[in-house]
């Protein structure tokens, strides 16, 4: 997730032959309704997502025996109880051999990667990034998890994966509204730059096609993009950046010039709602709804675990990006300047919290219980975790190999937070 100006840091969070066996996509998709705009270039799809919600467990195909003699893939193939390694490539999510898929190292905005990541408390969601959506879907009883996968060829390819959240309730609740087990998820794309422009980054030109853009997957399984700011704004800005914050959106749009960028500030309630209220904002207003707040500053459930997992990281200063199942998505500070703490990840939930530093120390603090402390060991020399995720006791992080700004790496590691993995 990129933080503008004084949140720049944010997406460039990241720093950095064998082959995997790919995890198949769900069902084909089926497109139900287009819709579009000539003047905005705004639309909006439905898409028919239920078989790809309901099936496309990646279980990995059984090579031995004679065809037909193997016996039927679980449903949920994969222990919760162990650690999982995943590699993000062209073709979605494949699960990890020791050495990393071959490729030559690419700008990491538009290299694959699964650091933009979420969780509703039940799914984890990845957007890997040049492919499409992911889905760590928890058995019943928490004690296995399937992959699930959705290739979209557009808007995925050509853009950046920038931003993840859950977000539930109809449109108009603000932000964070509603979220938990069952609500949709709100995905942003954004266009680097420097990677080319719209037509570049389309690779064919079509309308729109390399416009930065929101896709809402709503908890119907139906795919929406809206566009809140296609009345307000002149048809050259684009969405750059998106944050939730103090219950409202915080949104940055660039206009990218061949001489200069214009920007332009907003705050609004929903990014789903046709029509929604915008208040524009200036640039000092904007930074300082984004600054890191003192850790101190913390109140809400989980507040007294999340301190003490982000003392347990280790003697210095974090800035840590706080998440949680509600839509939660902020930084906090333990002390110092911002530009100066290393960075961690952190999720709280009712009397629970989970941290996890860039170098892989992670710890768990729990309401009356000891607190539990372990090391991930990064799947390369030089990589580093960028982002976590966790669904009941399954905890999710992604990392990213060295190199920026090119990402020749990255992936997923699943983590096991039961009580029992943690002694």
């Amino acid at each position: 997730m990129k933080r503008a100006t004084t949140a720049e840091a944010g997406r460039r969070r990241g720093k950095r032959e064998g082959r995997g066996d790919a995890i198949p996509p769900s069902p084909s998709l089926k497109a139900a309704q287009l819709a579009s705009s000539p003047r905005t270039g705004a639309f909006l799809w439905t898409l028919c997502l239920a078989a790809a919600m309901a099936a496309g467990s990646c279980a990995r195909a059984d090579r031995g025996g004679a065809a037909g003699s193997a016996p039927p893939a679980p449903a949920y193939p994969y222990a919760a109880a162990e650690r999982r390694l995943f590699y993000a490539t062209a073709g979605g999510l494949a699960e990890g051999p020791e050495r990393p898929p071959a490729g030559a190292p690419r700008r990491a905005s538009v290299a694959p990667n699964a650091s933009v990541l979420t969780s509703d408390g039940r799914t984890v969601l990845v957007a890997v990034n040049g492919w499409g959506l992911a889905r760590l879907e928890s058995s019943p009883g928490g004690e296995a998890f399937r992959v699930a996968g959705s290739p979209f060829p557009e808007p995925f390819a050509g853009l950046s994966t920038a931003g993840a959240w859950p977000l539930g309730g109809p449109p108009g609740g603000g932000a964070g509204a509603g979220a938990g087990a069952g609500t949709g998820f709100l995905v942003h794309f954004y266009r680097d730059p420097y990677a080319g422009g719209p037509e570049a980054a389309s690779g064919e030109g079509g309308a729109g096609s390399g416009s930065a853009r929101l896709l809402y997957l709503d908890r119907e399984g139906l795919l929406a993009a809206p566009d809140p700011f296609a009345l307000a704004t002149d048809r050259g800005f684009e969405l750059f950046a998106l944050y939730p914050a103090a219950g409202q959106w915080l949104a940055e749009l660039r206009e990218e010039g061949p001489e200069r960028v214009r920007f332009r500030f907003f705050a609004l309630e929903d990014p789903r709602a046709a029509g929604a209220a915008l208040r524009e904002l200036g640039r000092p207003e904007f930074e300082a709804a984004l600054r890191p707040r003192p850790i101190s500053s913390l109140r809400g459930e989980g507040a007294a675990e999340l301190r003490a997992a982000i003392a347990a990281l280790g003697p210095g200063e974090f800035l840590v990006r706080l998440r949680s199942a509600k839509g939660e998505d902020g930084w906090y500070l333990t002390g110092g300047e911002a530009w100066e703490a290393r960075p961690a990840f952190a999720w709280r939930e009712e009397g629970r919290a989970i941290a996890l530093r860039g170098e892989g120390r992670l710890a768990v603090a729990r309401a009356g219980a000891p607190l539990a402390t372990l090391s991930l060991e990064p799947p390369l020399q030089g990589a580093a975790f960028t982002a976590l995720a966790v669904a009941g006791e399954l905890g999710v992080a992604a990392w990213e190999g060295e190199g920026f700004p090119e990402l020749s790496a990255a992936g997923l590691l699943t983590v096991p937070l039961a009580r029992k993995n943690l002694q």
